[in-house]
């Protein structure tokens, strides 16, 4: 038998062997200012947390989990957002988290909240929110606070209404002068019990792709104004020109939660598998508030059910197309073998130079908007 090339040591060698070494006096001292009893203390709570240290941790994991829909920040977590967001943004963050927390279930209440907190630093509290219908050209209420049922329904306004008038700044501010309420056309808008109670009306209008909205605050006679904690910095007389720019460009905050409203409540009227409907909207969405010229291309492919790979080839043409388009232009499907590109300008030629590129035999058929007239059908 081949002898083992290894030795067992019995353990009593090698304690024998620690016994009888000698300790280093320095490195003895050095381990014990480094393992002190505030060390062990310290590592014992973490390998060893008592129970009130236990009941601290679950609840303080309960207060986080609760955070999402209670908003509000824990006390152990308060520091951390004090080196993240100012203590003077603090209130305004929350408000917007609450918008945005769940972008699929953006909520009238939560842009309301956001409304307000603005609105609020000038003294006011009735206002609401129009958006603009492109069939009628007119800014109707979908959503207000502090207004009467009379008001906010008869409390409408063309899109060039004689009373309103929009600036190169997208905002306008209407003064309530005692000739204006004795104007039957203008008095009819309000109930008879708040046509007294306002001294000016503020437009903020947001005209962006998808949205045309408008912001309404009606604020109080001067003697009805609200005060505020900044009440130095404002004039009830006359709001100051830094706090109308302040919320108008805070406002753009709520574009992306306005455009989400807006495109959940105008689907959930239409029928999905009304294409043309849709087609009508979107049309309508793009060129509806445009101060310049468009263009509708009809694109129809020809052979499309003799085409070879047909499918795949669509999609990477589609594809293709896509990724010229900037963030306003739009493409649909109107049919199998038929989609609608609206843009900024001619895409012909890029249309054509792509389909042969990808073997399609297309047909295009260009028009310019409003040139050929402003029926919708006429494009689509």
């Amino acid at each position: 038998m081949k002898p083992t090339s290894f030795q067992i040591i019995p353990p009593k060698r090698i304690r024998e062997f620690f016994q009888d070494s000698k300790v280093d006096p320095e490195l003895e001292a050095k381990r014990s200012s480094i393992f002190n009893p505030e060390l062990k203390d310290l590592v014992q709570k973490v390998t060893s947390p008592t129970s009130s240290d236990a009941v601290q941790i679950v609840q303080e994991q309960s207060s986080i989990e609760q955070y999402s829909s209670s908003k509000s920040i824990p006390s152990r977590m308060r520091s951390i957002y004090s080196d993240l967001v100012e203590p003077s943004k603090e209130e305004e963050f929350k408000t917007l988290l609450s918008l945005y927390s769940d972008a699929s279930t953006i909520q009238e209440s939560s842009i309301m909240k956001y409304s307000s907190f603005l609105l609020n630093r000038i003294g006011v509290e009735h206002f609401g929110w129009y958006f603009l219908s492109y069939d009628s050209q007119a800014y109707f209420c979908e959503m207000s606070t502090g207004l009467d049922s009379v008001t906010r329904t008869n409390f409408l306004f063309l899109k060039n209404d004689p009373f309103v008038k929009l600036g190169e700044d997208n905002f306008f501010e209407l003064e309530i002068t005692p000739n204006l309420i004795m104007d039957p056309f203008f008095s009819k808008k309000f109930s008879l019990e708040s046509i007294n109670l306002y001294g000016k009306i503020l437009f903020f209008f947001l005209n962006q792709p998808g949205i045309d909205a408008c912001l309404v605050a009606f604020v109080p006679k001067h003697d009805l104004l609200k005060k505020t904690n900044e009440e130095d910095e404002i004039d009830t007389n006359m709001i100051s020109p830094r706090w109308i720019q302040m919320i108008h460009s805070k406002l753009n905050n709520l574009i992306p939660g306005l455009a989400n409203y807006r495109d959940k409540r105008v689907n959930s009227k239409a029928v999905t598998n009304d294409m043309l409907t849709h087609s009508i909207y979107l049309f309508k969405s793009f060129v509806g508030e445009r101060f310049h010229t468009s263009y509708s291309h009809v694109i129809k492919i020809e052979k499309y059910l003799e085409t070879e790979n047909i499918y795949f080839i669509k999609r990477q043409f589609i594809s293709k197309l896509m990724k010229t388009l900037n963030s306003r232009e739009k493409l649909m499907e109107l049919n199998i073998d038929t989609f609608l590109l609206i843009g900024d300008k001619d895409h012909s030629d890029f249309i054509v130079d792509q389909a042969e590129l990808d073997s399609l035999n297309v047909k295009i058929n260009t028009k310019i908007y409003p040139t050929y007239g402003e029926n919708i059908l006429l494009y689509i």
